[in-house]
């Protein structure tokens, strides 16, 4: 029976598990208490998942051979599969007993003290582990997956890096490790085992995968398409490889191609959510939020549980203006995962503060630190929304938080320009600015990585073609065209230039709905192609519209806007970039009120500058603030010229210094009666959306006038590059 045992372990060895099964029948035929052969007949059913005949088939061969830590192993192993966690640690420790420098049992022992939640003992035999068996990547390897699991990701990177120190040649170490640095930010390192990873198993898809990974980090994007491309040959059906590079492709703005990888990742896996997460977030960003809110309900479908979801459901409700459904999302998150739920509470204070509860919005955001301190986000907005006012303990914890070097650098940016606004109010200029180059320099350097990057050229370009798209020949031959309605009050300017102010001090009127910045003149735009059947850019169709069409899209405008506030005599749409649209505006709507908010470009350019404007690329560079500006001065002097008299152009500097009389100004402008409670504009509940809805809360002040001389030597570049401008300003 030796010779056939002896077969029925190579067979068992190389997986031919049927071959196997049949040998050690036969030996047990011949020797019913062979208790190898029993033992290994166990472990066979064991693995084919007939877990209740291997525990009684193994523990009559312990019986049968006592002291065998080998079949205690083997016991454990079986017991943990049946969810019997007592038994199995008894068996293990009844294994070290007999062997103590057993590695199998110890690891065992380590996955069983694992899964019944005592992490601190199961670390401590992984390690044990390792040191009975040198070279062995297993228990390295679910430590550190342990480890990263509960969130301690410094300590997991610890043990791979170990493992690749010890282990040599791990591919899988290597694979696990590189995942975890990125997730670290560290691109660079992680690149290094992630290439290794893919080098020593080039069959392994998820390898590939995680090179594609790597190379997306450090923005190598046209090799890491080329090895996901190699992944999905490899493994078709890896719905997380289509995911991954559809989430490249959104990052590199190939939006439409990513959808189609996202469609193929939940084809490949139907009840994944995480494909339809991906996709709703690239439908938001490219402006679709009602299908984007749709998919990530579908991903909530598919997984209820998931407190990330929701969270991300109410960021594009809050965005659709739904307040009352985001705050049950977030609220859901946080009811969800209360211990992980730092980002749902900030957002459910960021929503907070656009409904006017700064009190709640701040017990929100300190919610969010109790849960992590060092919560970037949170003490961002803690700082943009106190100020000087700030707990110092919040400030020391920014600080630590920038100090320690453990941040994304999206992340990092975003707590910069918080701690700005702290220590602009503090008067430490110097060090404001010093945060806010750093952080503009990260998203800069993003934009450029991303092929996201501004350029002044092609914006001088587009305002050339709205020049020669708008001549006084234009809107002679429109004259009569559109809808005659004074609905729509449209506030515009450079961002920055005191259009909020004005939208507030409207909406303080009870005749009177302040939207918001709405998309609605931009979509109309884009449409035009579709309208005037013409294969170009919005703008070159203008000399295509009809009469009818012009009062089409009029009418689009009116429905949406009445939709919104079927009641007020007037609807402002404060979109700031609607200064580019003064044009299609007028033709639209000839009797509509313009209101053109001005403010010293120095403290517009200053402002924008300092300001988290995360998708407007131009303000994260002095150059090309500068160079903004000197457009839109270009821009304002054409529409001036074609349009004398449409438009009321109001200073910030004299509101500043005289609210009644430009408040009076604006209502009458408006066509409405004077009313006292615009002068208590700050007082006004409604949902402010913007950049300054903390100041638009607050009374009046005069701190903002003349800001850019506290910051002269720091905006050089902005200065020189609108030194036109200002000098043409000071001769009028």
């Amino acid at each position: 029976m030796l010779a056939v045992m002896q077969s029925a372990i190579s067979h068992h060895q190389a997986g031919r598990l049927d071959a196997a099964e049949s040998l050690y029948q036969q030996v047990l035929r011949a020797e019913p208490n062979h208790a190898d052969a029993i033992h290994l007949f166990g472990v066979l059913l064991h693995q084919r998942g007939r877990h209740a005949e291997a525990l009684d088939l193994i523990r009559r061969a312990a019986d049968l051979n006592p002291g065998q830590a080998a079949y205690h192993v083997n016991l454990a192993d079986v017991r943990r599969a049946l969810g019997d966690f007592a038994g199995a640690e008894a068996d293990c420790r009844e294994a070290l007993r007999f062997q103590p420098a057993n590695a199998d049992a110890a690891y065992n022992l380590g996955l069983v003290l694992e899964a019944v939640g005592r992490s601190d003992e199961a670390l401590a035999q992984y390690e044990s582990a390792m040191a009975a068996r040198f070279g062995w990547t297993a228990p390295y390897l679910n430590a550190g997956n342990f480890l990263r699991s509960t969130g301690r990701l410094y300590e997991a990177a610890a043990y791979y890096r170990e493992a690749v120190r010890v282990c040599g040649d791990a591919p899988m170490v290597r694979y696990q490790l590189g995942q975890l640095l990125l997730e670290l930010g560290l691109h660079d390192e992680a690149l290094i085992h992630a290439t290794e990873a893919a080098r020593l198993r080039p069959d392994r898809p998820e390898a590939l995968s995680g090179l594609g990974d790597a190379f997306t980090a450090v923005g190598r994007h046209d090799e890491a398409l080329a090895v996901y491309r190699q992944a999905v040959r490899l493994a078709p059906g890896l719905a997380s490889t289509h995911s991954q590079m559809g989430r490249l492709l959104t990052g590199i703005g190939q939006r439409a191609e990513a959808l189609v990888c996202f469609a193929e990742a939940s084809r490949c896996d139907p009840v994944a959510a995480e494909p339809h997460v991906f996709a709703a977030a690239t439908l938001y960003e490219l402006g679709h939020v009602a299908e984007a809110a749709d998919r990530y309900r579908e991903a909530i479908r598919l997984g209820p549980d998931d407190a990330r979801t929701h969270n991300s459901l109410g960021y594009v409700l809050q965005d659709a203006g739904d307040l009352i459904a985001a705050a049950a999302a977030y609220r859901e998150a946080i009811r969800l995962d209360p211990a992980g739920s730092a980002d749902a509470r900030l957002n459910l204070g960021l929503l907070l503060t656009e409904s006017g509860d700064p009190t709640g919005a701040i017990e929100s955001f300190r919610a969010s630190l109790q849960l992590d301190p060092y919560h970037p986000e949170a003490l961002s907005a803690l700082g943009m929304t106190l100020r000087d006012k700030i707990d110092p303990a919040e400030v020391a914890a920014a600080e630590v938080a920038l100090a320690r070097g453990r941040l994304t650098p999206e992340r990092q940016a975003t707590l910069e320009y918080g701690l700005a606004q702290v220590m602009d109010a503090r008067g430490d200029y110097a060090r404001a600015a010093a945060l806010v180059a750093d952080a503009n320099g990260i998203f800069t350097g993003l934009a450029r990585r991303t092929g996201q990057e501004y350029t002044p050229a092609e914006h001088h370009d587009y305002v050339d073609q709205i020049i020669r798209s708008y001549p006084a020949e234009h809107f002679a031959r429109v004259r009569g065209w559109g809808l005659d309605t004074d609905v729509p009050v449209f506030v515009l300017g450079l961002p920055r230039s005191g259009t909020s102010l004005v939208e507030q001090i409207l909406a303080s009127h009870p005749r009177v709905f302040g939207a918001g910045e709405l998309n609605d003149v931009r979509d109309l735009y884009r449409s035009l192609p579709n309208l005037t059947r013409k294969s170009a850019p919005g703008v070159e169709c203008v000399a295509d519209l009809t009469r009818d069409g012009v009062e089409s899209l009029a009418r689009r405008y009116i429905d949406r806007v009445r939709g919104l506030a079927p009641e007020a005599a007037r609807v402002v749409d404060k979109m700031p970039d609607n200064y580019l649209m003064i044009g299609l505006i007028a033709t639209l709507f000839p009797t509509a009120r313009i209101i053109h908010t001005r403010r010293d470009v120095r403290d517009t350019g200053l402002s924008c500058w300092l300001t988290n404007f995360k998708h407007i690329r131009w303000a994260a560079d002095q150059v090309a603030i500068g160079e903004r500006v000197r457009e839109y001065v270009r821009l304002m002097d054409h529409w001036r010229t074609v349009l004398p008299g449409r438009m009321l152009e109001v200073d910030y500097e004299q509101i500043v210094a005289d609210l009644e009389a430009n408040a009076r100004r604006l209502l009458a402008w408006c066509g409405l009666e004077w009313e006292p409670a615009c002068l208590a504009f700050h007082q006004t509940r409604r949902v402010v959306r913007t950049s300054s809805m903390v100041q638009v809360r607050e009374p009046l002040y005069s701190r903002s006038v003349r800001r850019w001389e506290r910051y002269r030597e720091f905006i050089g570049p902005l200065l020189a590059t609108i030194g036109e401008v200002i000098d043409r300003e000071n001769d009028q």
